[in-house]
């Protein structure tokens, strides 16, 4: 198969996780913001907030140095997955040791919910030991472009842990059901991933690729901290400075846009790295791939985000109790916030498929420099919802700073990258705002049924306004689609090979 098509193969099967296990999560979560309170949502997020940082540290890097070298077979693989394997093994150990003073970070009601954090972390570390076992075989299957396979425990871990968790909230073990369900799912995921690679570690291990596997792992290792730094600084100033409460509406407030749209372009970016870096020494086609990625992505994304914009207000009346109703407004604008971040995923993954990914921690530097303050001074002034705004305007300051640099990589300039963007942005906000229109002529709380008409129209109206301004970015859309349709053909478009 050409790599343009395993391009499109891959993602069409990425995606197809995607629908299944973020469809699967977003039910979990209705259900359990009905089960807990704000409060104990807050409580296990400050817990799942330093494992997410301590997961940046759990992979080194190692996997996707893995995926970036062409060479070395089955040594650099065993070198991996040893060096994963040890690496995991002394995060546990930390984690376990320091996690009273990383509870102690957080504002709490008092030492009892801050011994509660320190518990909650100190058992989800358990997901680092599992996690780092299948990270090679992960690895692996990203690059050989098998998201058919990766699918089967990308959906297995989200089923296992939703489903345990709800059942043991309902079997009242509270926010100890949301950690439980979150380790045994990991655990799930990692035996999955051994049935379906069928790699396997040996003795054999090519020792003379130590030093460029770690000199490439510590970059993306930095990369992926500050960058992790910069996607939960929000979390972290929220539950330093405002407590669990807050914390508990953000992280809700978060999520639904967070599955809807981020983990979406995050699906994809997945898929364009692994091919990306088999285009390494050829430009043009690499420019050519970035480019309409940036496009088509944003086509996706834009009517997604506009249209959760629009119809926030009455979507949250309808999934949750009255208790939730502060999370609208911070959830409209995170709903914009993350519909531009699809924006800044392709940068990153030019500079790490050309072996620089070194740029990103200089750009994420600046990024933080510029997020934090504001942040900080935002939730002091106008609590979650000045945060949520202080989000946005940094992004669009870094959209701004990372079309300026990537410039200088793939040649194109910020005027080519805006107006590719300019069609779905402009569909998209009009689109937004007839759904206003409507529902301001609406008399009363909007049902189930006229949300679905609201949807339907909404994506009638934007594919018609996209067709007249961008056909091409249409066609292409659709030729992708039918790729889930069985025995049709892979698409040509886009072309990368």
């Amino acid at each position: 198969m050409s790599l343009g098509r395993q391009a499109a193969s891959g993602a069409a099967w990425n995606y197809a996780a995607f629908l299944l296990s973020k469809g699967l999560l977003f039910v979990a979560t209705l259900i359990l913001a009905r089960l807990l309170s704000p409060a104990e949502f807050g409580l296990v997020g400050m817990a799942l907030l330093v494992i997410g940082l301590l997961d940046i540290l759990r992979d080194f890097g190692i996997g996707s140095a893995l995926i970036y070298r062409q060479d070395g077979g089955q040594g650099v693989a065993n070198l991996a997955f040893f060096l994963s394997v040890a690496i995991g093994i002394v995060l546990f150990a930390a984690n376990w040791v320091l996690a009273p003073v990383a509870a102690g970070f957080f504002k709490t009601s008092g030492p009892a919910d801050t011994g509660i954090v320190t518990s909650l972390l100190q058992t989800l570390g358990f997901s680092l030991l599992f996690s780092s076992l299948g990270s090679t075989h992960d690895a692996l299957l990203q690059k050989s472009i098998d998201y058919r396979k990766r699918m089967i425990p990308e959906v297995g871990r989200t089923l296992v842990k939703g489903v345990l968790q709800v059942l043991l909230v309902l079997l009242g073990f509270g926010v100890w059901g949301l950690v439980i369900g979150q380790v045994v799912g990991e655990a799930f995921a990692t035996l999955l991933l051994w049935v379906v690679m069928p790699w396997r570690p040996s003795l054999h291990i090519e020792r003379k690729y130590f030093g460029t596997i770690l000199n490439y792992g510590v970059q993306l290792t930095v990369v992926g901290g500050l960058g992790t730094l910069l996607a939960d600084v929000d979390y972290l100033i929220i539950g330093g400075m405002l407590g669990e409460i807050a914390l508990g509406y953000y992280t809700l407030a978060f999520r639904i846009p967070e599955l809807l749209i981020k983990n979406l372009a995050q699906a994809v970016s997945t898929v364009a790295f692994p091919v990306a870096a088999r285009l390494q020494s050829d430009l043009p086609a690499l420019r050519e791939a970035y480019l309409k990625m940036q496009r088509y992505m944003l086509a996706i994304l834009a009517p997604i985000g506009a249209g959760l914009y629009a119809l926030t207000p009455p979507l949250i009346h309808l999934l949750f109790q009255a208790r939730w109703d502060p999370i609208i407004p911070v959830m409209q604008i995170l709903s914009i916030y993350m519909l531009l971040g699809g924006v800044n995923h392709w940068p990153g993954v030019v500079y790490k498929a050309l072996g620089r990914p070194g740029i990103l921690n200089v750009l994420s530097l600046v990024k933080l420099v510029l997020l934090v303050p504001t942040l900080w001074w935002c939730a002091a002034n106008y609590g979650i919802v000045g945060v949520a705004w202080g989000q946005l305007a940094v992004r669009l300051v870094g959209i701004v700073i990372d079309m300026r640099v990537v410039s200088n990589f793939v040649s194109v300039s910020v005027w080519a990258n805006v107006r590719a963007l300019i069609p779905s942005l402009a569909a998209s906000a009009l689109m937004a705002a007839t759904l206003q229109l409507l529902l301001s002529a609406a008399s009363g709380q909007p049902s189930i049924p006229v949300l679905i008409v609201l949807v339907v129209a909404g994506a009638a109206e934007y594919a018609g306004l996209l067709w007249l301004l961008d056909s091409e970015a249409v066609k292409a859309l659709f030729a992708l689609a039918r790729t889930f349709i069985p025995g049709r053909s892979l698409p040509a478009v886009p072309r990368l090979d």
